[in-house]
């Protein structure tokens, strides 16, 4: 089409005089124009020209035709220039150096796709051996734990046959120097009282005092009591006893806790008093009057008014009680058994004691925080009892409630090698029969609470030799299940502790 339009133009160009006439109504181009662009005179029939003349040739429509043949060989010199352009604008350099570059990258996607290859299939085999070594690895932990395990049963064997024992010692209560000073009436521990402060097991009478110790939560364990009873023989209406600690060593400041129970219908006041020399001043705790049966727990924070220079703590408590004559027979009035027993005394102010000891695992439910300490030695139900107590005055032998802590501690133990080598026998929880036989309950309060929740593996408790009072975490390969076992085996045991 560029080939006819510019032959066109040509020829055009060339023409000399372009001119029209009509003829027959139609435009014929044999007309000559006259040189000087003017029209010549219409024809007549005597021209001899076909058909005569149907209408004239005006020098306006010659112009505009003119016109629209300079417009159109215009436009296609216009558009041969374009083409010029669109030729030069692009190399064949440039094309070739595009194509060099498409050509490249099609050579690298090859080479990326086989290195993928490569890579995928060395994976693959690298799967295949870490599978291969960690099913070893499974077998060769396994191997390890049942001789561990058969070495700690021929250890506990052998303590046992030499009457070996654990000292109970107390952990790392936190950063810094802490030290602590425990005393659970187990023994003396050191502290002087009159006659009628006794180290008391068991229940005095079922209107006063409390049902166990705070310490084991049994019948086997020691507190302090005030004997209301034998005062009663002293005919006196008014009773003040005290009983003394040992002397403490001066420090910046203290913090003292302590459990008491005040259960009796005739208790009337305990106070505590920090005594320096000769003078005890005034209490720096008190309490009047029946508080329930429950054991309480006292604390209070020592200054360096009181901690300067050495002073003792004396606990002191009054009653009414008295007796006079009925008949033949002396009655008894006043039921007052106030006791006290878990006393601990730390060298720095309470709000310095840790919460939680060193390597616990915290859990949080709801608005409750419990500390969990693992203790990988093995020791008796008592022993274990007694450690735990040393980490603090709210620290017992775990006591399991329901199914997510027990799910809980069952992870903690299967997550850590360690744990889980050293706890193929058991562990040591705070539940026991030991106070009322098949009627197991938890005892870290000093209260027995039955079991609302249990494990039981299948077939426990079941007693064995009429010895088995202590409920262990025992069963390994069942996700720790319970049993009962003899309270004076060794077994690991878990702390547990409210903050």
């Amino acid at each position: 089409m560029f080939l006819i339009l510019v032959l066109f133009t040509g020829a055009v160009a060339q023409t000399a005089n372009p001119a029209c006439s009509f003829t027959n109504g139609q435009c014929v181009y044999s007309v000559q124009l006259g040189h000087r662009q003017q029209c010549d005179s219409a024809p007549t029939a005597s021209t001899g020209v076909s058909g005569g003349l149907s209408g004239e040739c005006s020098c306006h429509d010659v112009q505009t035709v003119r016109a629209d043949l300079n417009s159109l060989s215009t436009m296609v010199t216009e558009l041969q220039t374009q083409v010029s352009n669109l030729g030069t604008g692009v190399s064949h350099t440039d094309m070739a150096a595009k194509e060099a570059e498409l050509q490249a990258a099609q050579q690298q996607k090859v080479n990326l796709l086989m290195s993928l290859g490569n890579k995928e299939s060395l994976l693959n085999q690298t799967k295949l051996q870490l599978a291969s070594e960690a099913e070893a690895a499974a077998t060769e932990i396994q191997n390890l734990r049942t001789q561990l395990g058969a070495v700690q049963r021929e250890l506990a064997t052998c303590q046992a046959r030499l009457g070996v024992t654990h000292p109970t010692t107390s952990p790392n209560l936190g950063s810094g120097k802490v030290n602590l000073t425990l005393c659970d009436f187990e023994s003396s521990c050191g502290y002087s009282s009159s006659t009628y402060w006794v180290n008391t097991r068991g229940a005095p009478s079922m209107s006063t005092g409390p049902r166990a110790d705070r310490t084991f939560g049994t019948t086997e364990g020691h507190y302090l009591r005030m004997d209301s009873h034998s005062l009663a023989s002293t005919y006196q209406r008014t009773h003040f006893i005290s009983v003394q600690s040992p002397e403490f060593e001066p420090a910046p400041a203290y913090c003292i806790q302590f459990a008491y129970n005040m259960f009796g219908s005739d208790v009337k006041n305990f106070s505590v008093y920090a005594k320096i020399g000769s003078g005890r001043g005034y209490p720096i705790f008190s309490r009047f009057g029946p508080q329930g049966s429950e054991w309480l727990i006292g604390q209070v924070d020592l200054t360096s008014e009181y901690t300067a220079r050495p002073f003792t703590l004396v606990f002191e408590g009054s009653t009414d009680a008295y007796y006079h004559h009925s008949g033949s027979t002396y009655v008894t009035h006043g039921y007052s058994d106030i006791a006290i027993d878990d006393i601990y005394a730390y060298n720095t102010s309470c709000s310095r004691v840790p919460d939680c000891p060193d390597g616990a695992h915290r859990r949080t439910v709801g608005a409750t925080t419990t500390c969990y300490t693992f203790h990988t030695t093995g020791m008796t139900w008592s022993e274990a009892e007694k450690t735990c107590r040393n980490e603090g005055i709210k620290s017992h032998l775990v006591a399991v409630n329901d199914r997510m802590e027990q799910d809980y501690l069952v992870q903690i133990i299967k997550s850590d090698i360690g744990l889980t080598a050293v706890g193929t026998s058991g562990w040591y929880t705070v539940g026991n029969d030991i106070t009322r036989e098949t009627e197991f309950s938890w005892t870290e309060s000093g209260t027995p609470v039955r079991l609302t929740f249990t494990n039981w593996h299948q077939g426990q408790p079941n007693d064995v030799g009429g010895r088995q009072d202590c409920l262990l975490m025992q069963y390994q390969d069942a996700n720790y299940e319970w049993g009962d076992v003899d309270c004076d085996t060794r077994h690991p045991f878990i702390c547990e502790k409210n903050i």
